[in-house]
Parts: C-alpha cells; sequence; structure tokens
C-alpha cells in the first residue's frame, strides 16, 4: 500500500525508500525578476470584464484571465457547452474537463439564434472589455454579430476570435485537432528523439 510522505508527497511502496522529508527543490536563495508573491489576494486583472462564447478550444484562456482577477461571464447555448459531455467525470456526472476550465467564471445562458439572445449579447458587449470566441470563420457575421455590430456596440471592446486557421486564407473553413496544428505548424518536425528521425 503506498502512503505519502508529508512534505514531498512521494509515495512510499514498491521500489521507494522512506526518509527524512525534504523539498525537491530549494530556490530560497536564488534572485527572481518576479518578486510579486502569486497569492489568492493577487489580482492584476481586477476589474477586467470579459465574455467567454469559446468552445473547448478556448475555454481555458478565460480560466486563466478568471485566475488573474478578470470578472468572466462563461456564455453557453440552450442545452449546455458541448465540453460538459466531455470525460473525465465524476461520480455526480460533472465534466471534470468543463469544471476545470470554467473555474472562477460565473455563467449565462443566451440562445444566439434568437434576436432576444443576440440583443442580450451586445447590451452585455456593450459593458464588456473583452470578449472570447471560437466559433467557425464567419459564423459570428452570419448572426449579425460581427466586427461591425460588435464595434457599434462597445468601440473598446477587444474581440478574440480562435479558429484552427484563422479568419480568412484558403484553410479558413478547415477543422483541426492538436495533432493536425502541431504537423501544420512544423513543430513535429522538430520533436523527438535526439538521432532518430522527426515524428
Amino acid at each position: 500500500v503506498a502512503r505519502r510522505l508529508p512534505a514531498s508527497g512521494r509515495p512510499v511502496g514498491a521500489g521507494a525508500v522512506a526518509g527524512p522529508a525534504r523539498p525537491v527543490l530549494d530556490r530560497s536563495d536564488t534572485p527572481t525578476l518576479w518578486s510579486v508573491p502569486v497569492t489568492a489576494d493577487f489580482q492584476p486583472l481586477a476589474g477586467l470584464r470579459v465574455l467567454d462564447l469559446a468552445d473547448e478550444k478556448g475555454e481555458l484562456c478565460g480560466r486563466l484571465l478568471a485566475d488573474l482577477g478578470s470578472d468572466v461571464l462563461r456564455i453557453e447555448p440552450p442545452g449546455g457547452a458541448g465540453s460538459r459531455n466531455l470525460p473525465p467525470f465524476a461520480p455526480d456526472g460533472t465534466s471534470l474537463y468543463f469544471a476545470y476550465r470554467n473555474l472562477n467564471k460565473r455563467g449565462a445562458v443566451l440562445d444566439l439564434e434568437e434576436e432576444a439572445g443576440r440583443d442580450r449579447l451586445l447590451a452585455l458587449a456593450a459593458e464588456a472589455d473583452v470578449l472570447i470566441e471560437a466559433f467557425p470563420p464567419g459564423l459570428m457575421t452570419g448572426l449579425g454579430l460581427g466586427p461591425a455590430e460588435l464595434q457599434a456596440a462597445n468601440r473598446d471592446l477587444v474581440v478574440v476570435s480562435l479558429t484552427d486557421f484563422g479568419q480568412t486564407g484558403p484553410d479558413r473553413d478547415h477543422v483541426a485537432t492538436d495533432d493536425v496544428i502541431f504537423a501544420r505548424s512544423g513543430w513535429l518536425a522538430v520533436s523527438g528523439i535526439l538521432g532518430k528521425p522527426p515524428l
């Protein structure tokens, strides 16, 4: 049976040796450029208002902004975000994938296919600082929520559009997974084991 050492967190069991707890890495005497302690009170983005319409490609972006103090409103379609159905699941059925990526956010439901939902989003955008979306290219414009409409609602709004291959160009409508992005970016060509062919 494995048990944990008090300080190191290393399991003790087969092949492990119990001993005095010691820090894994002691950097107490190392100077650092980062002198602000990161605590629960560390909120450099406090006051920033963010509307998060992103799917699983962009939910972590809003989470990071929320962790740094932003007021992030997660807007889901009726029936909930698709990432609510992604495993792993807690015993109560909650998607841990969704919960992790949406921690520290408030939530709302808007049907952007209905005029009332679009009007409500534009009203929220008028009071927001940032809007994050990850819809296919052209979808927001087709709904009447494109750059012109958002700019009319709030000329200072920062709009972040996350797509696989950008808003324009020959591949704009292509859908990708992480593996495709890694390959297309060239990252796989420089990855792998030294002395062996690229991945």
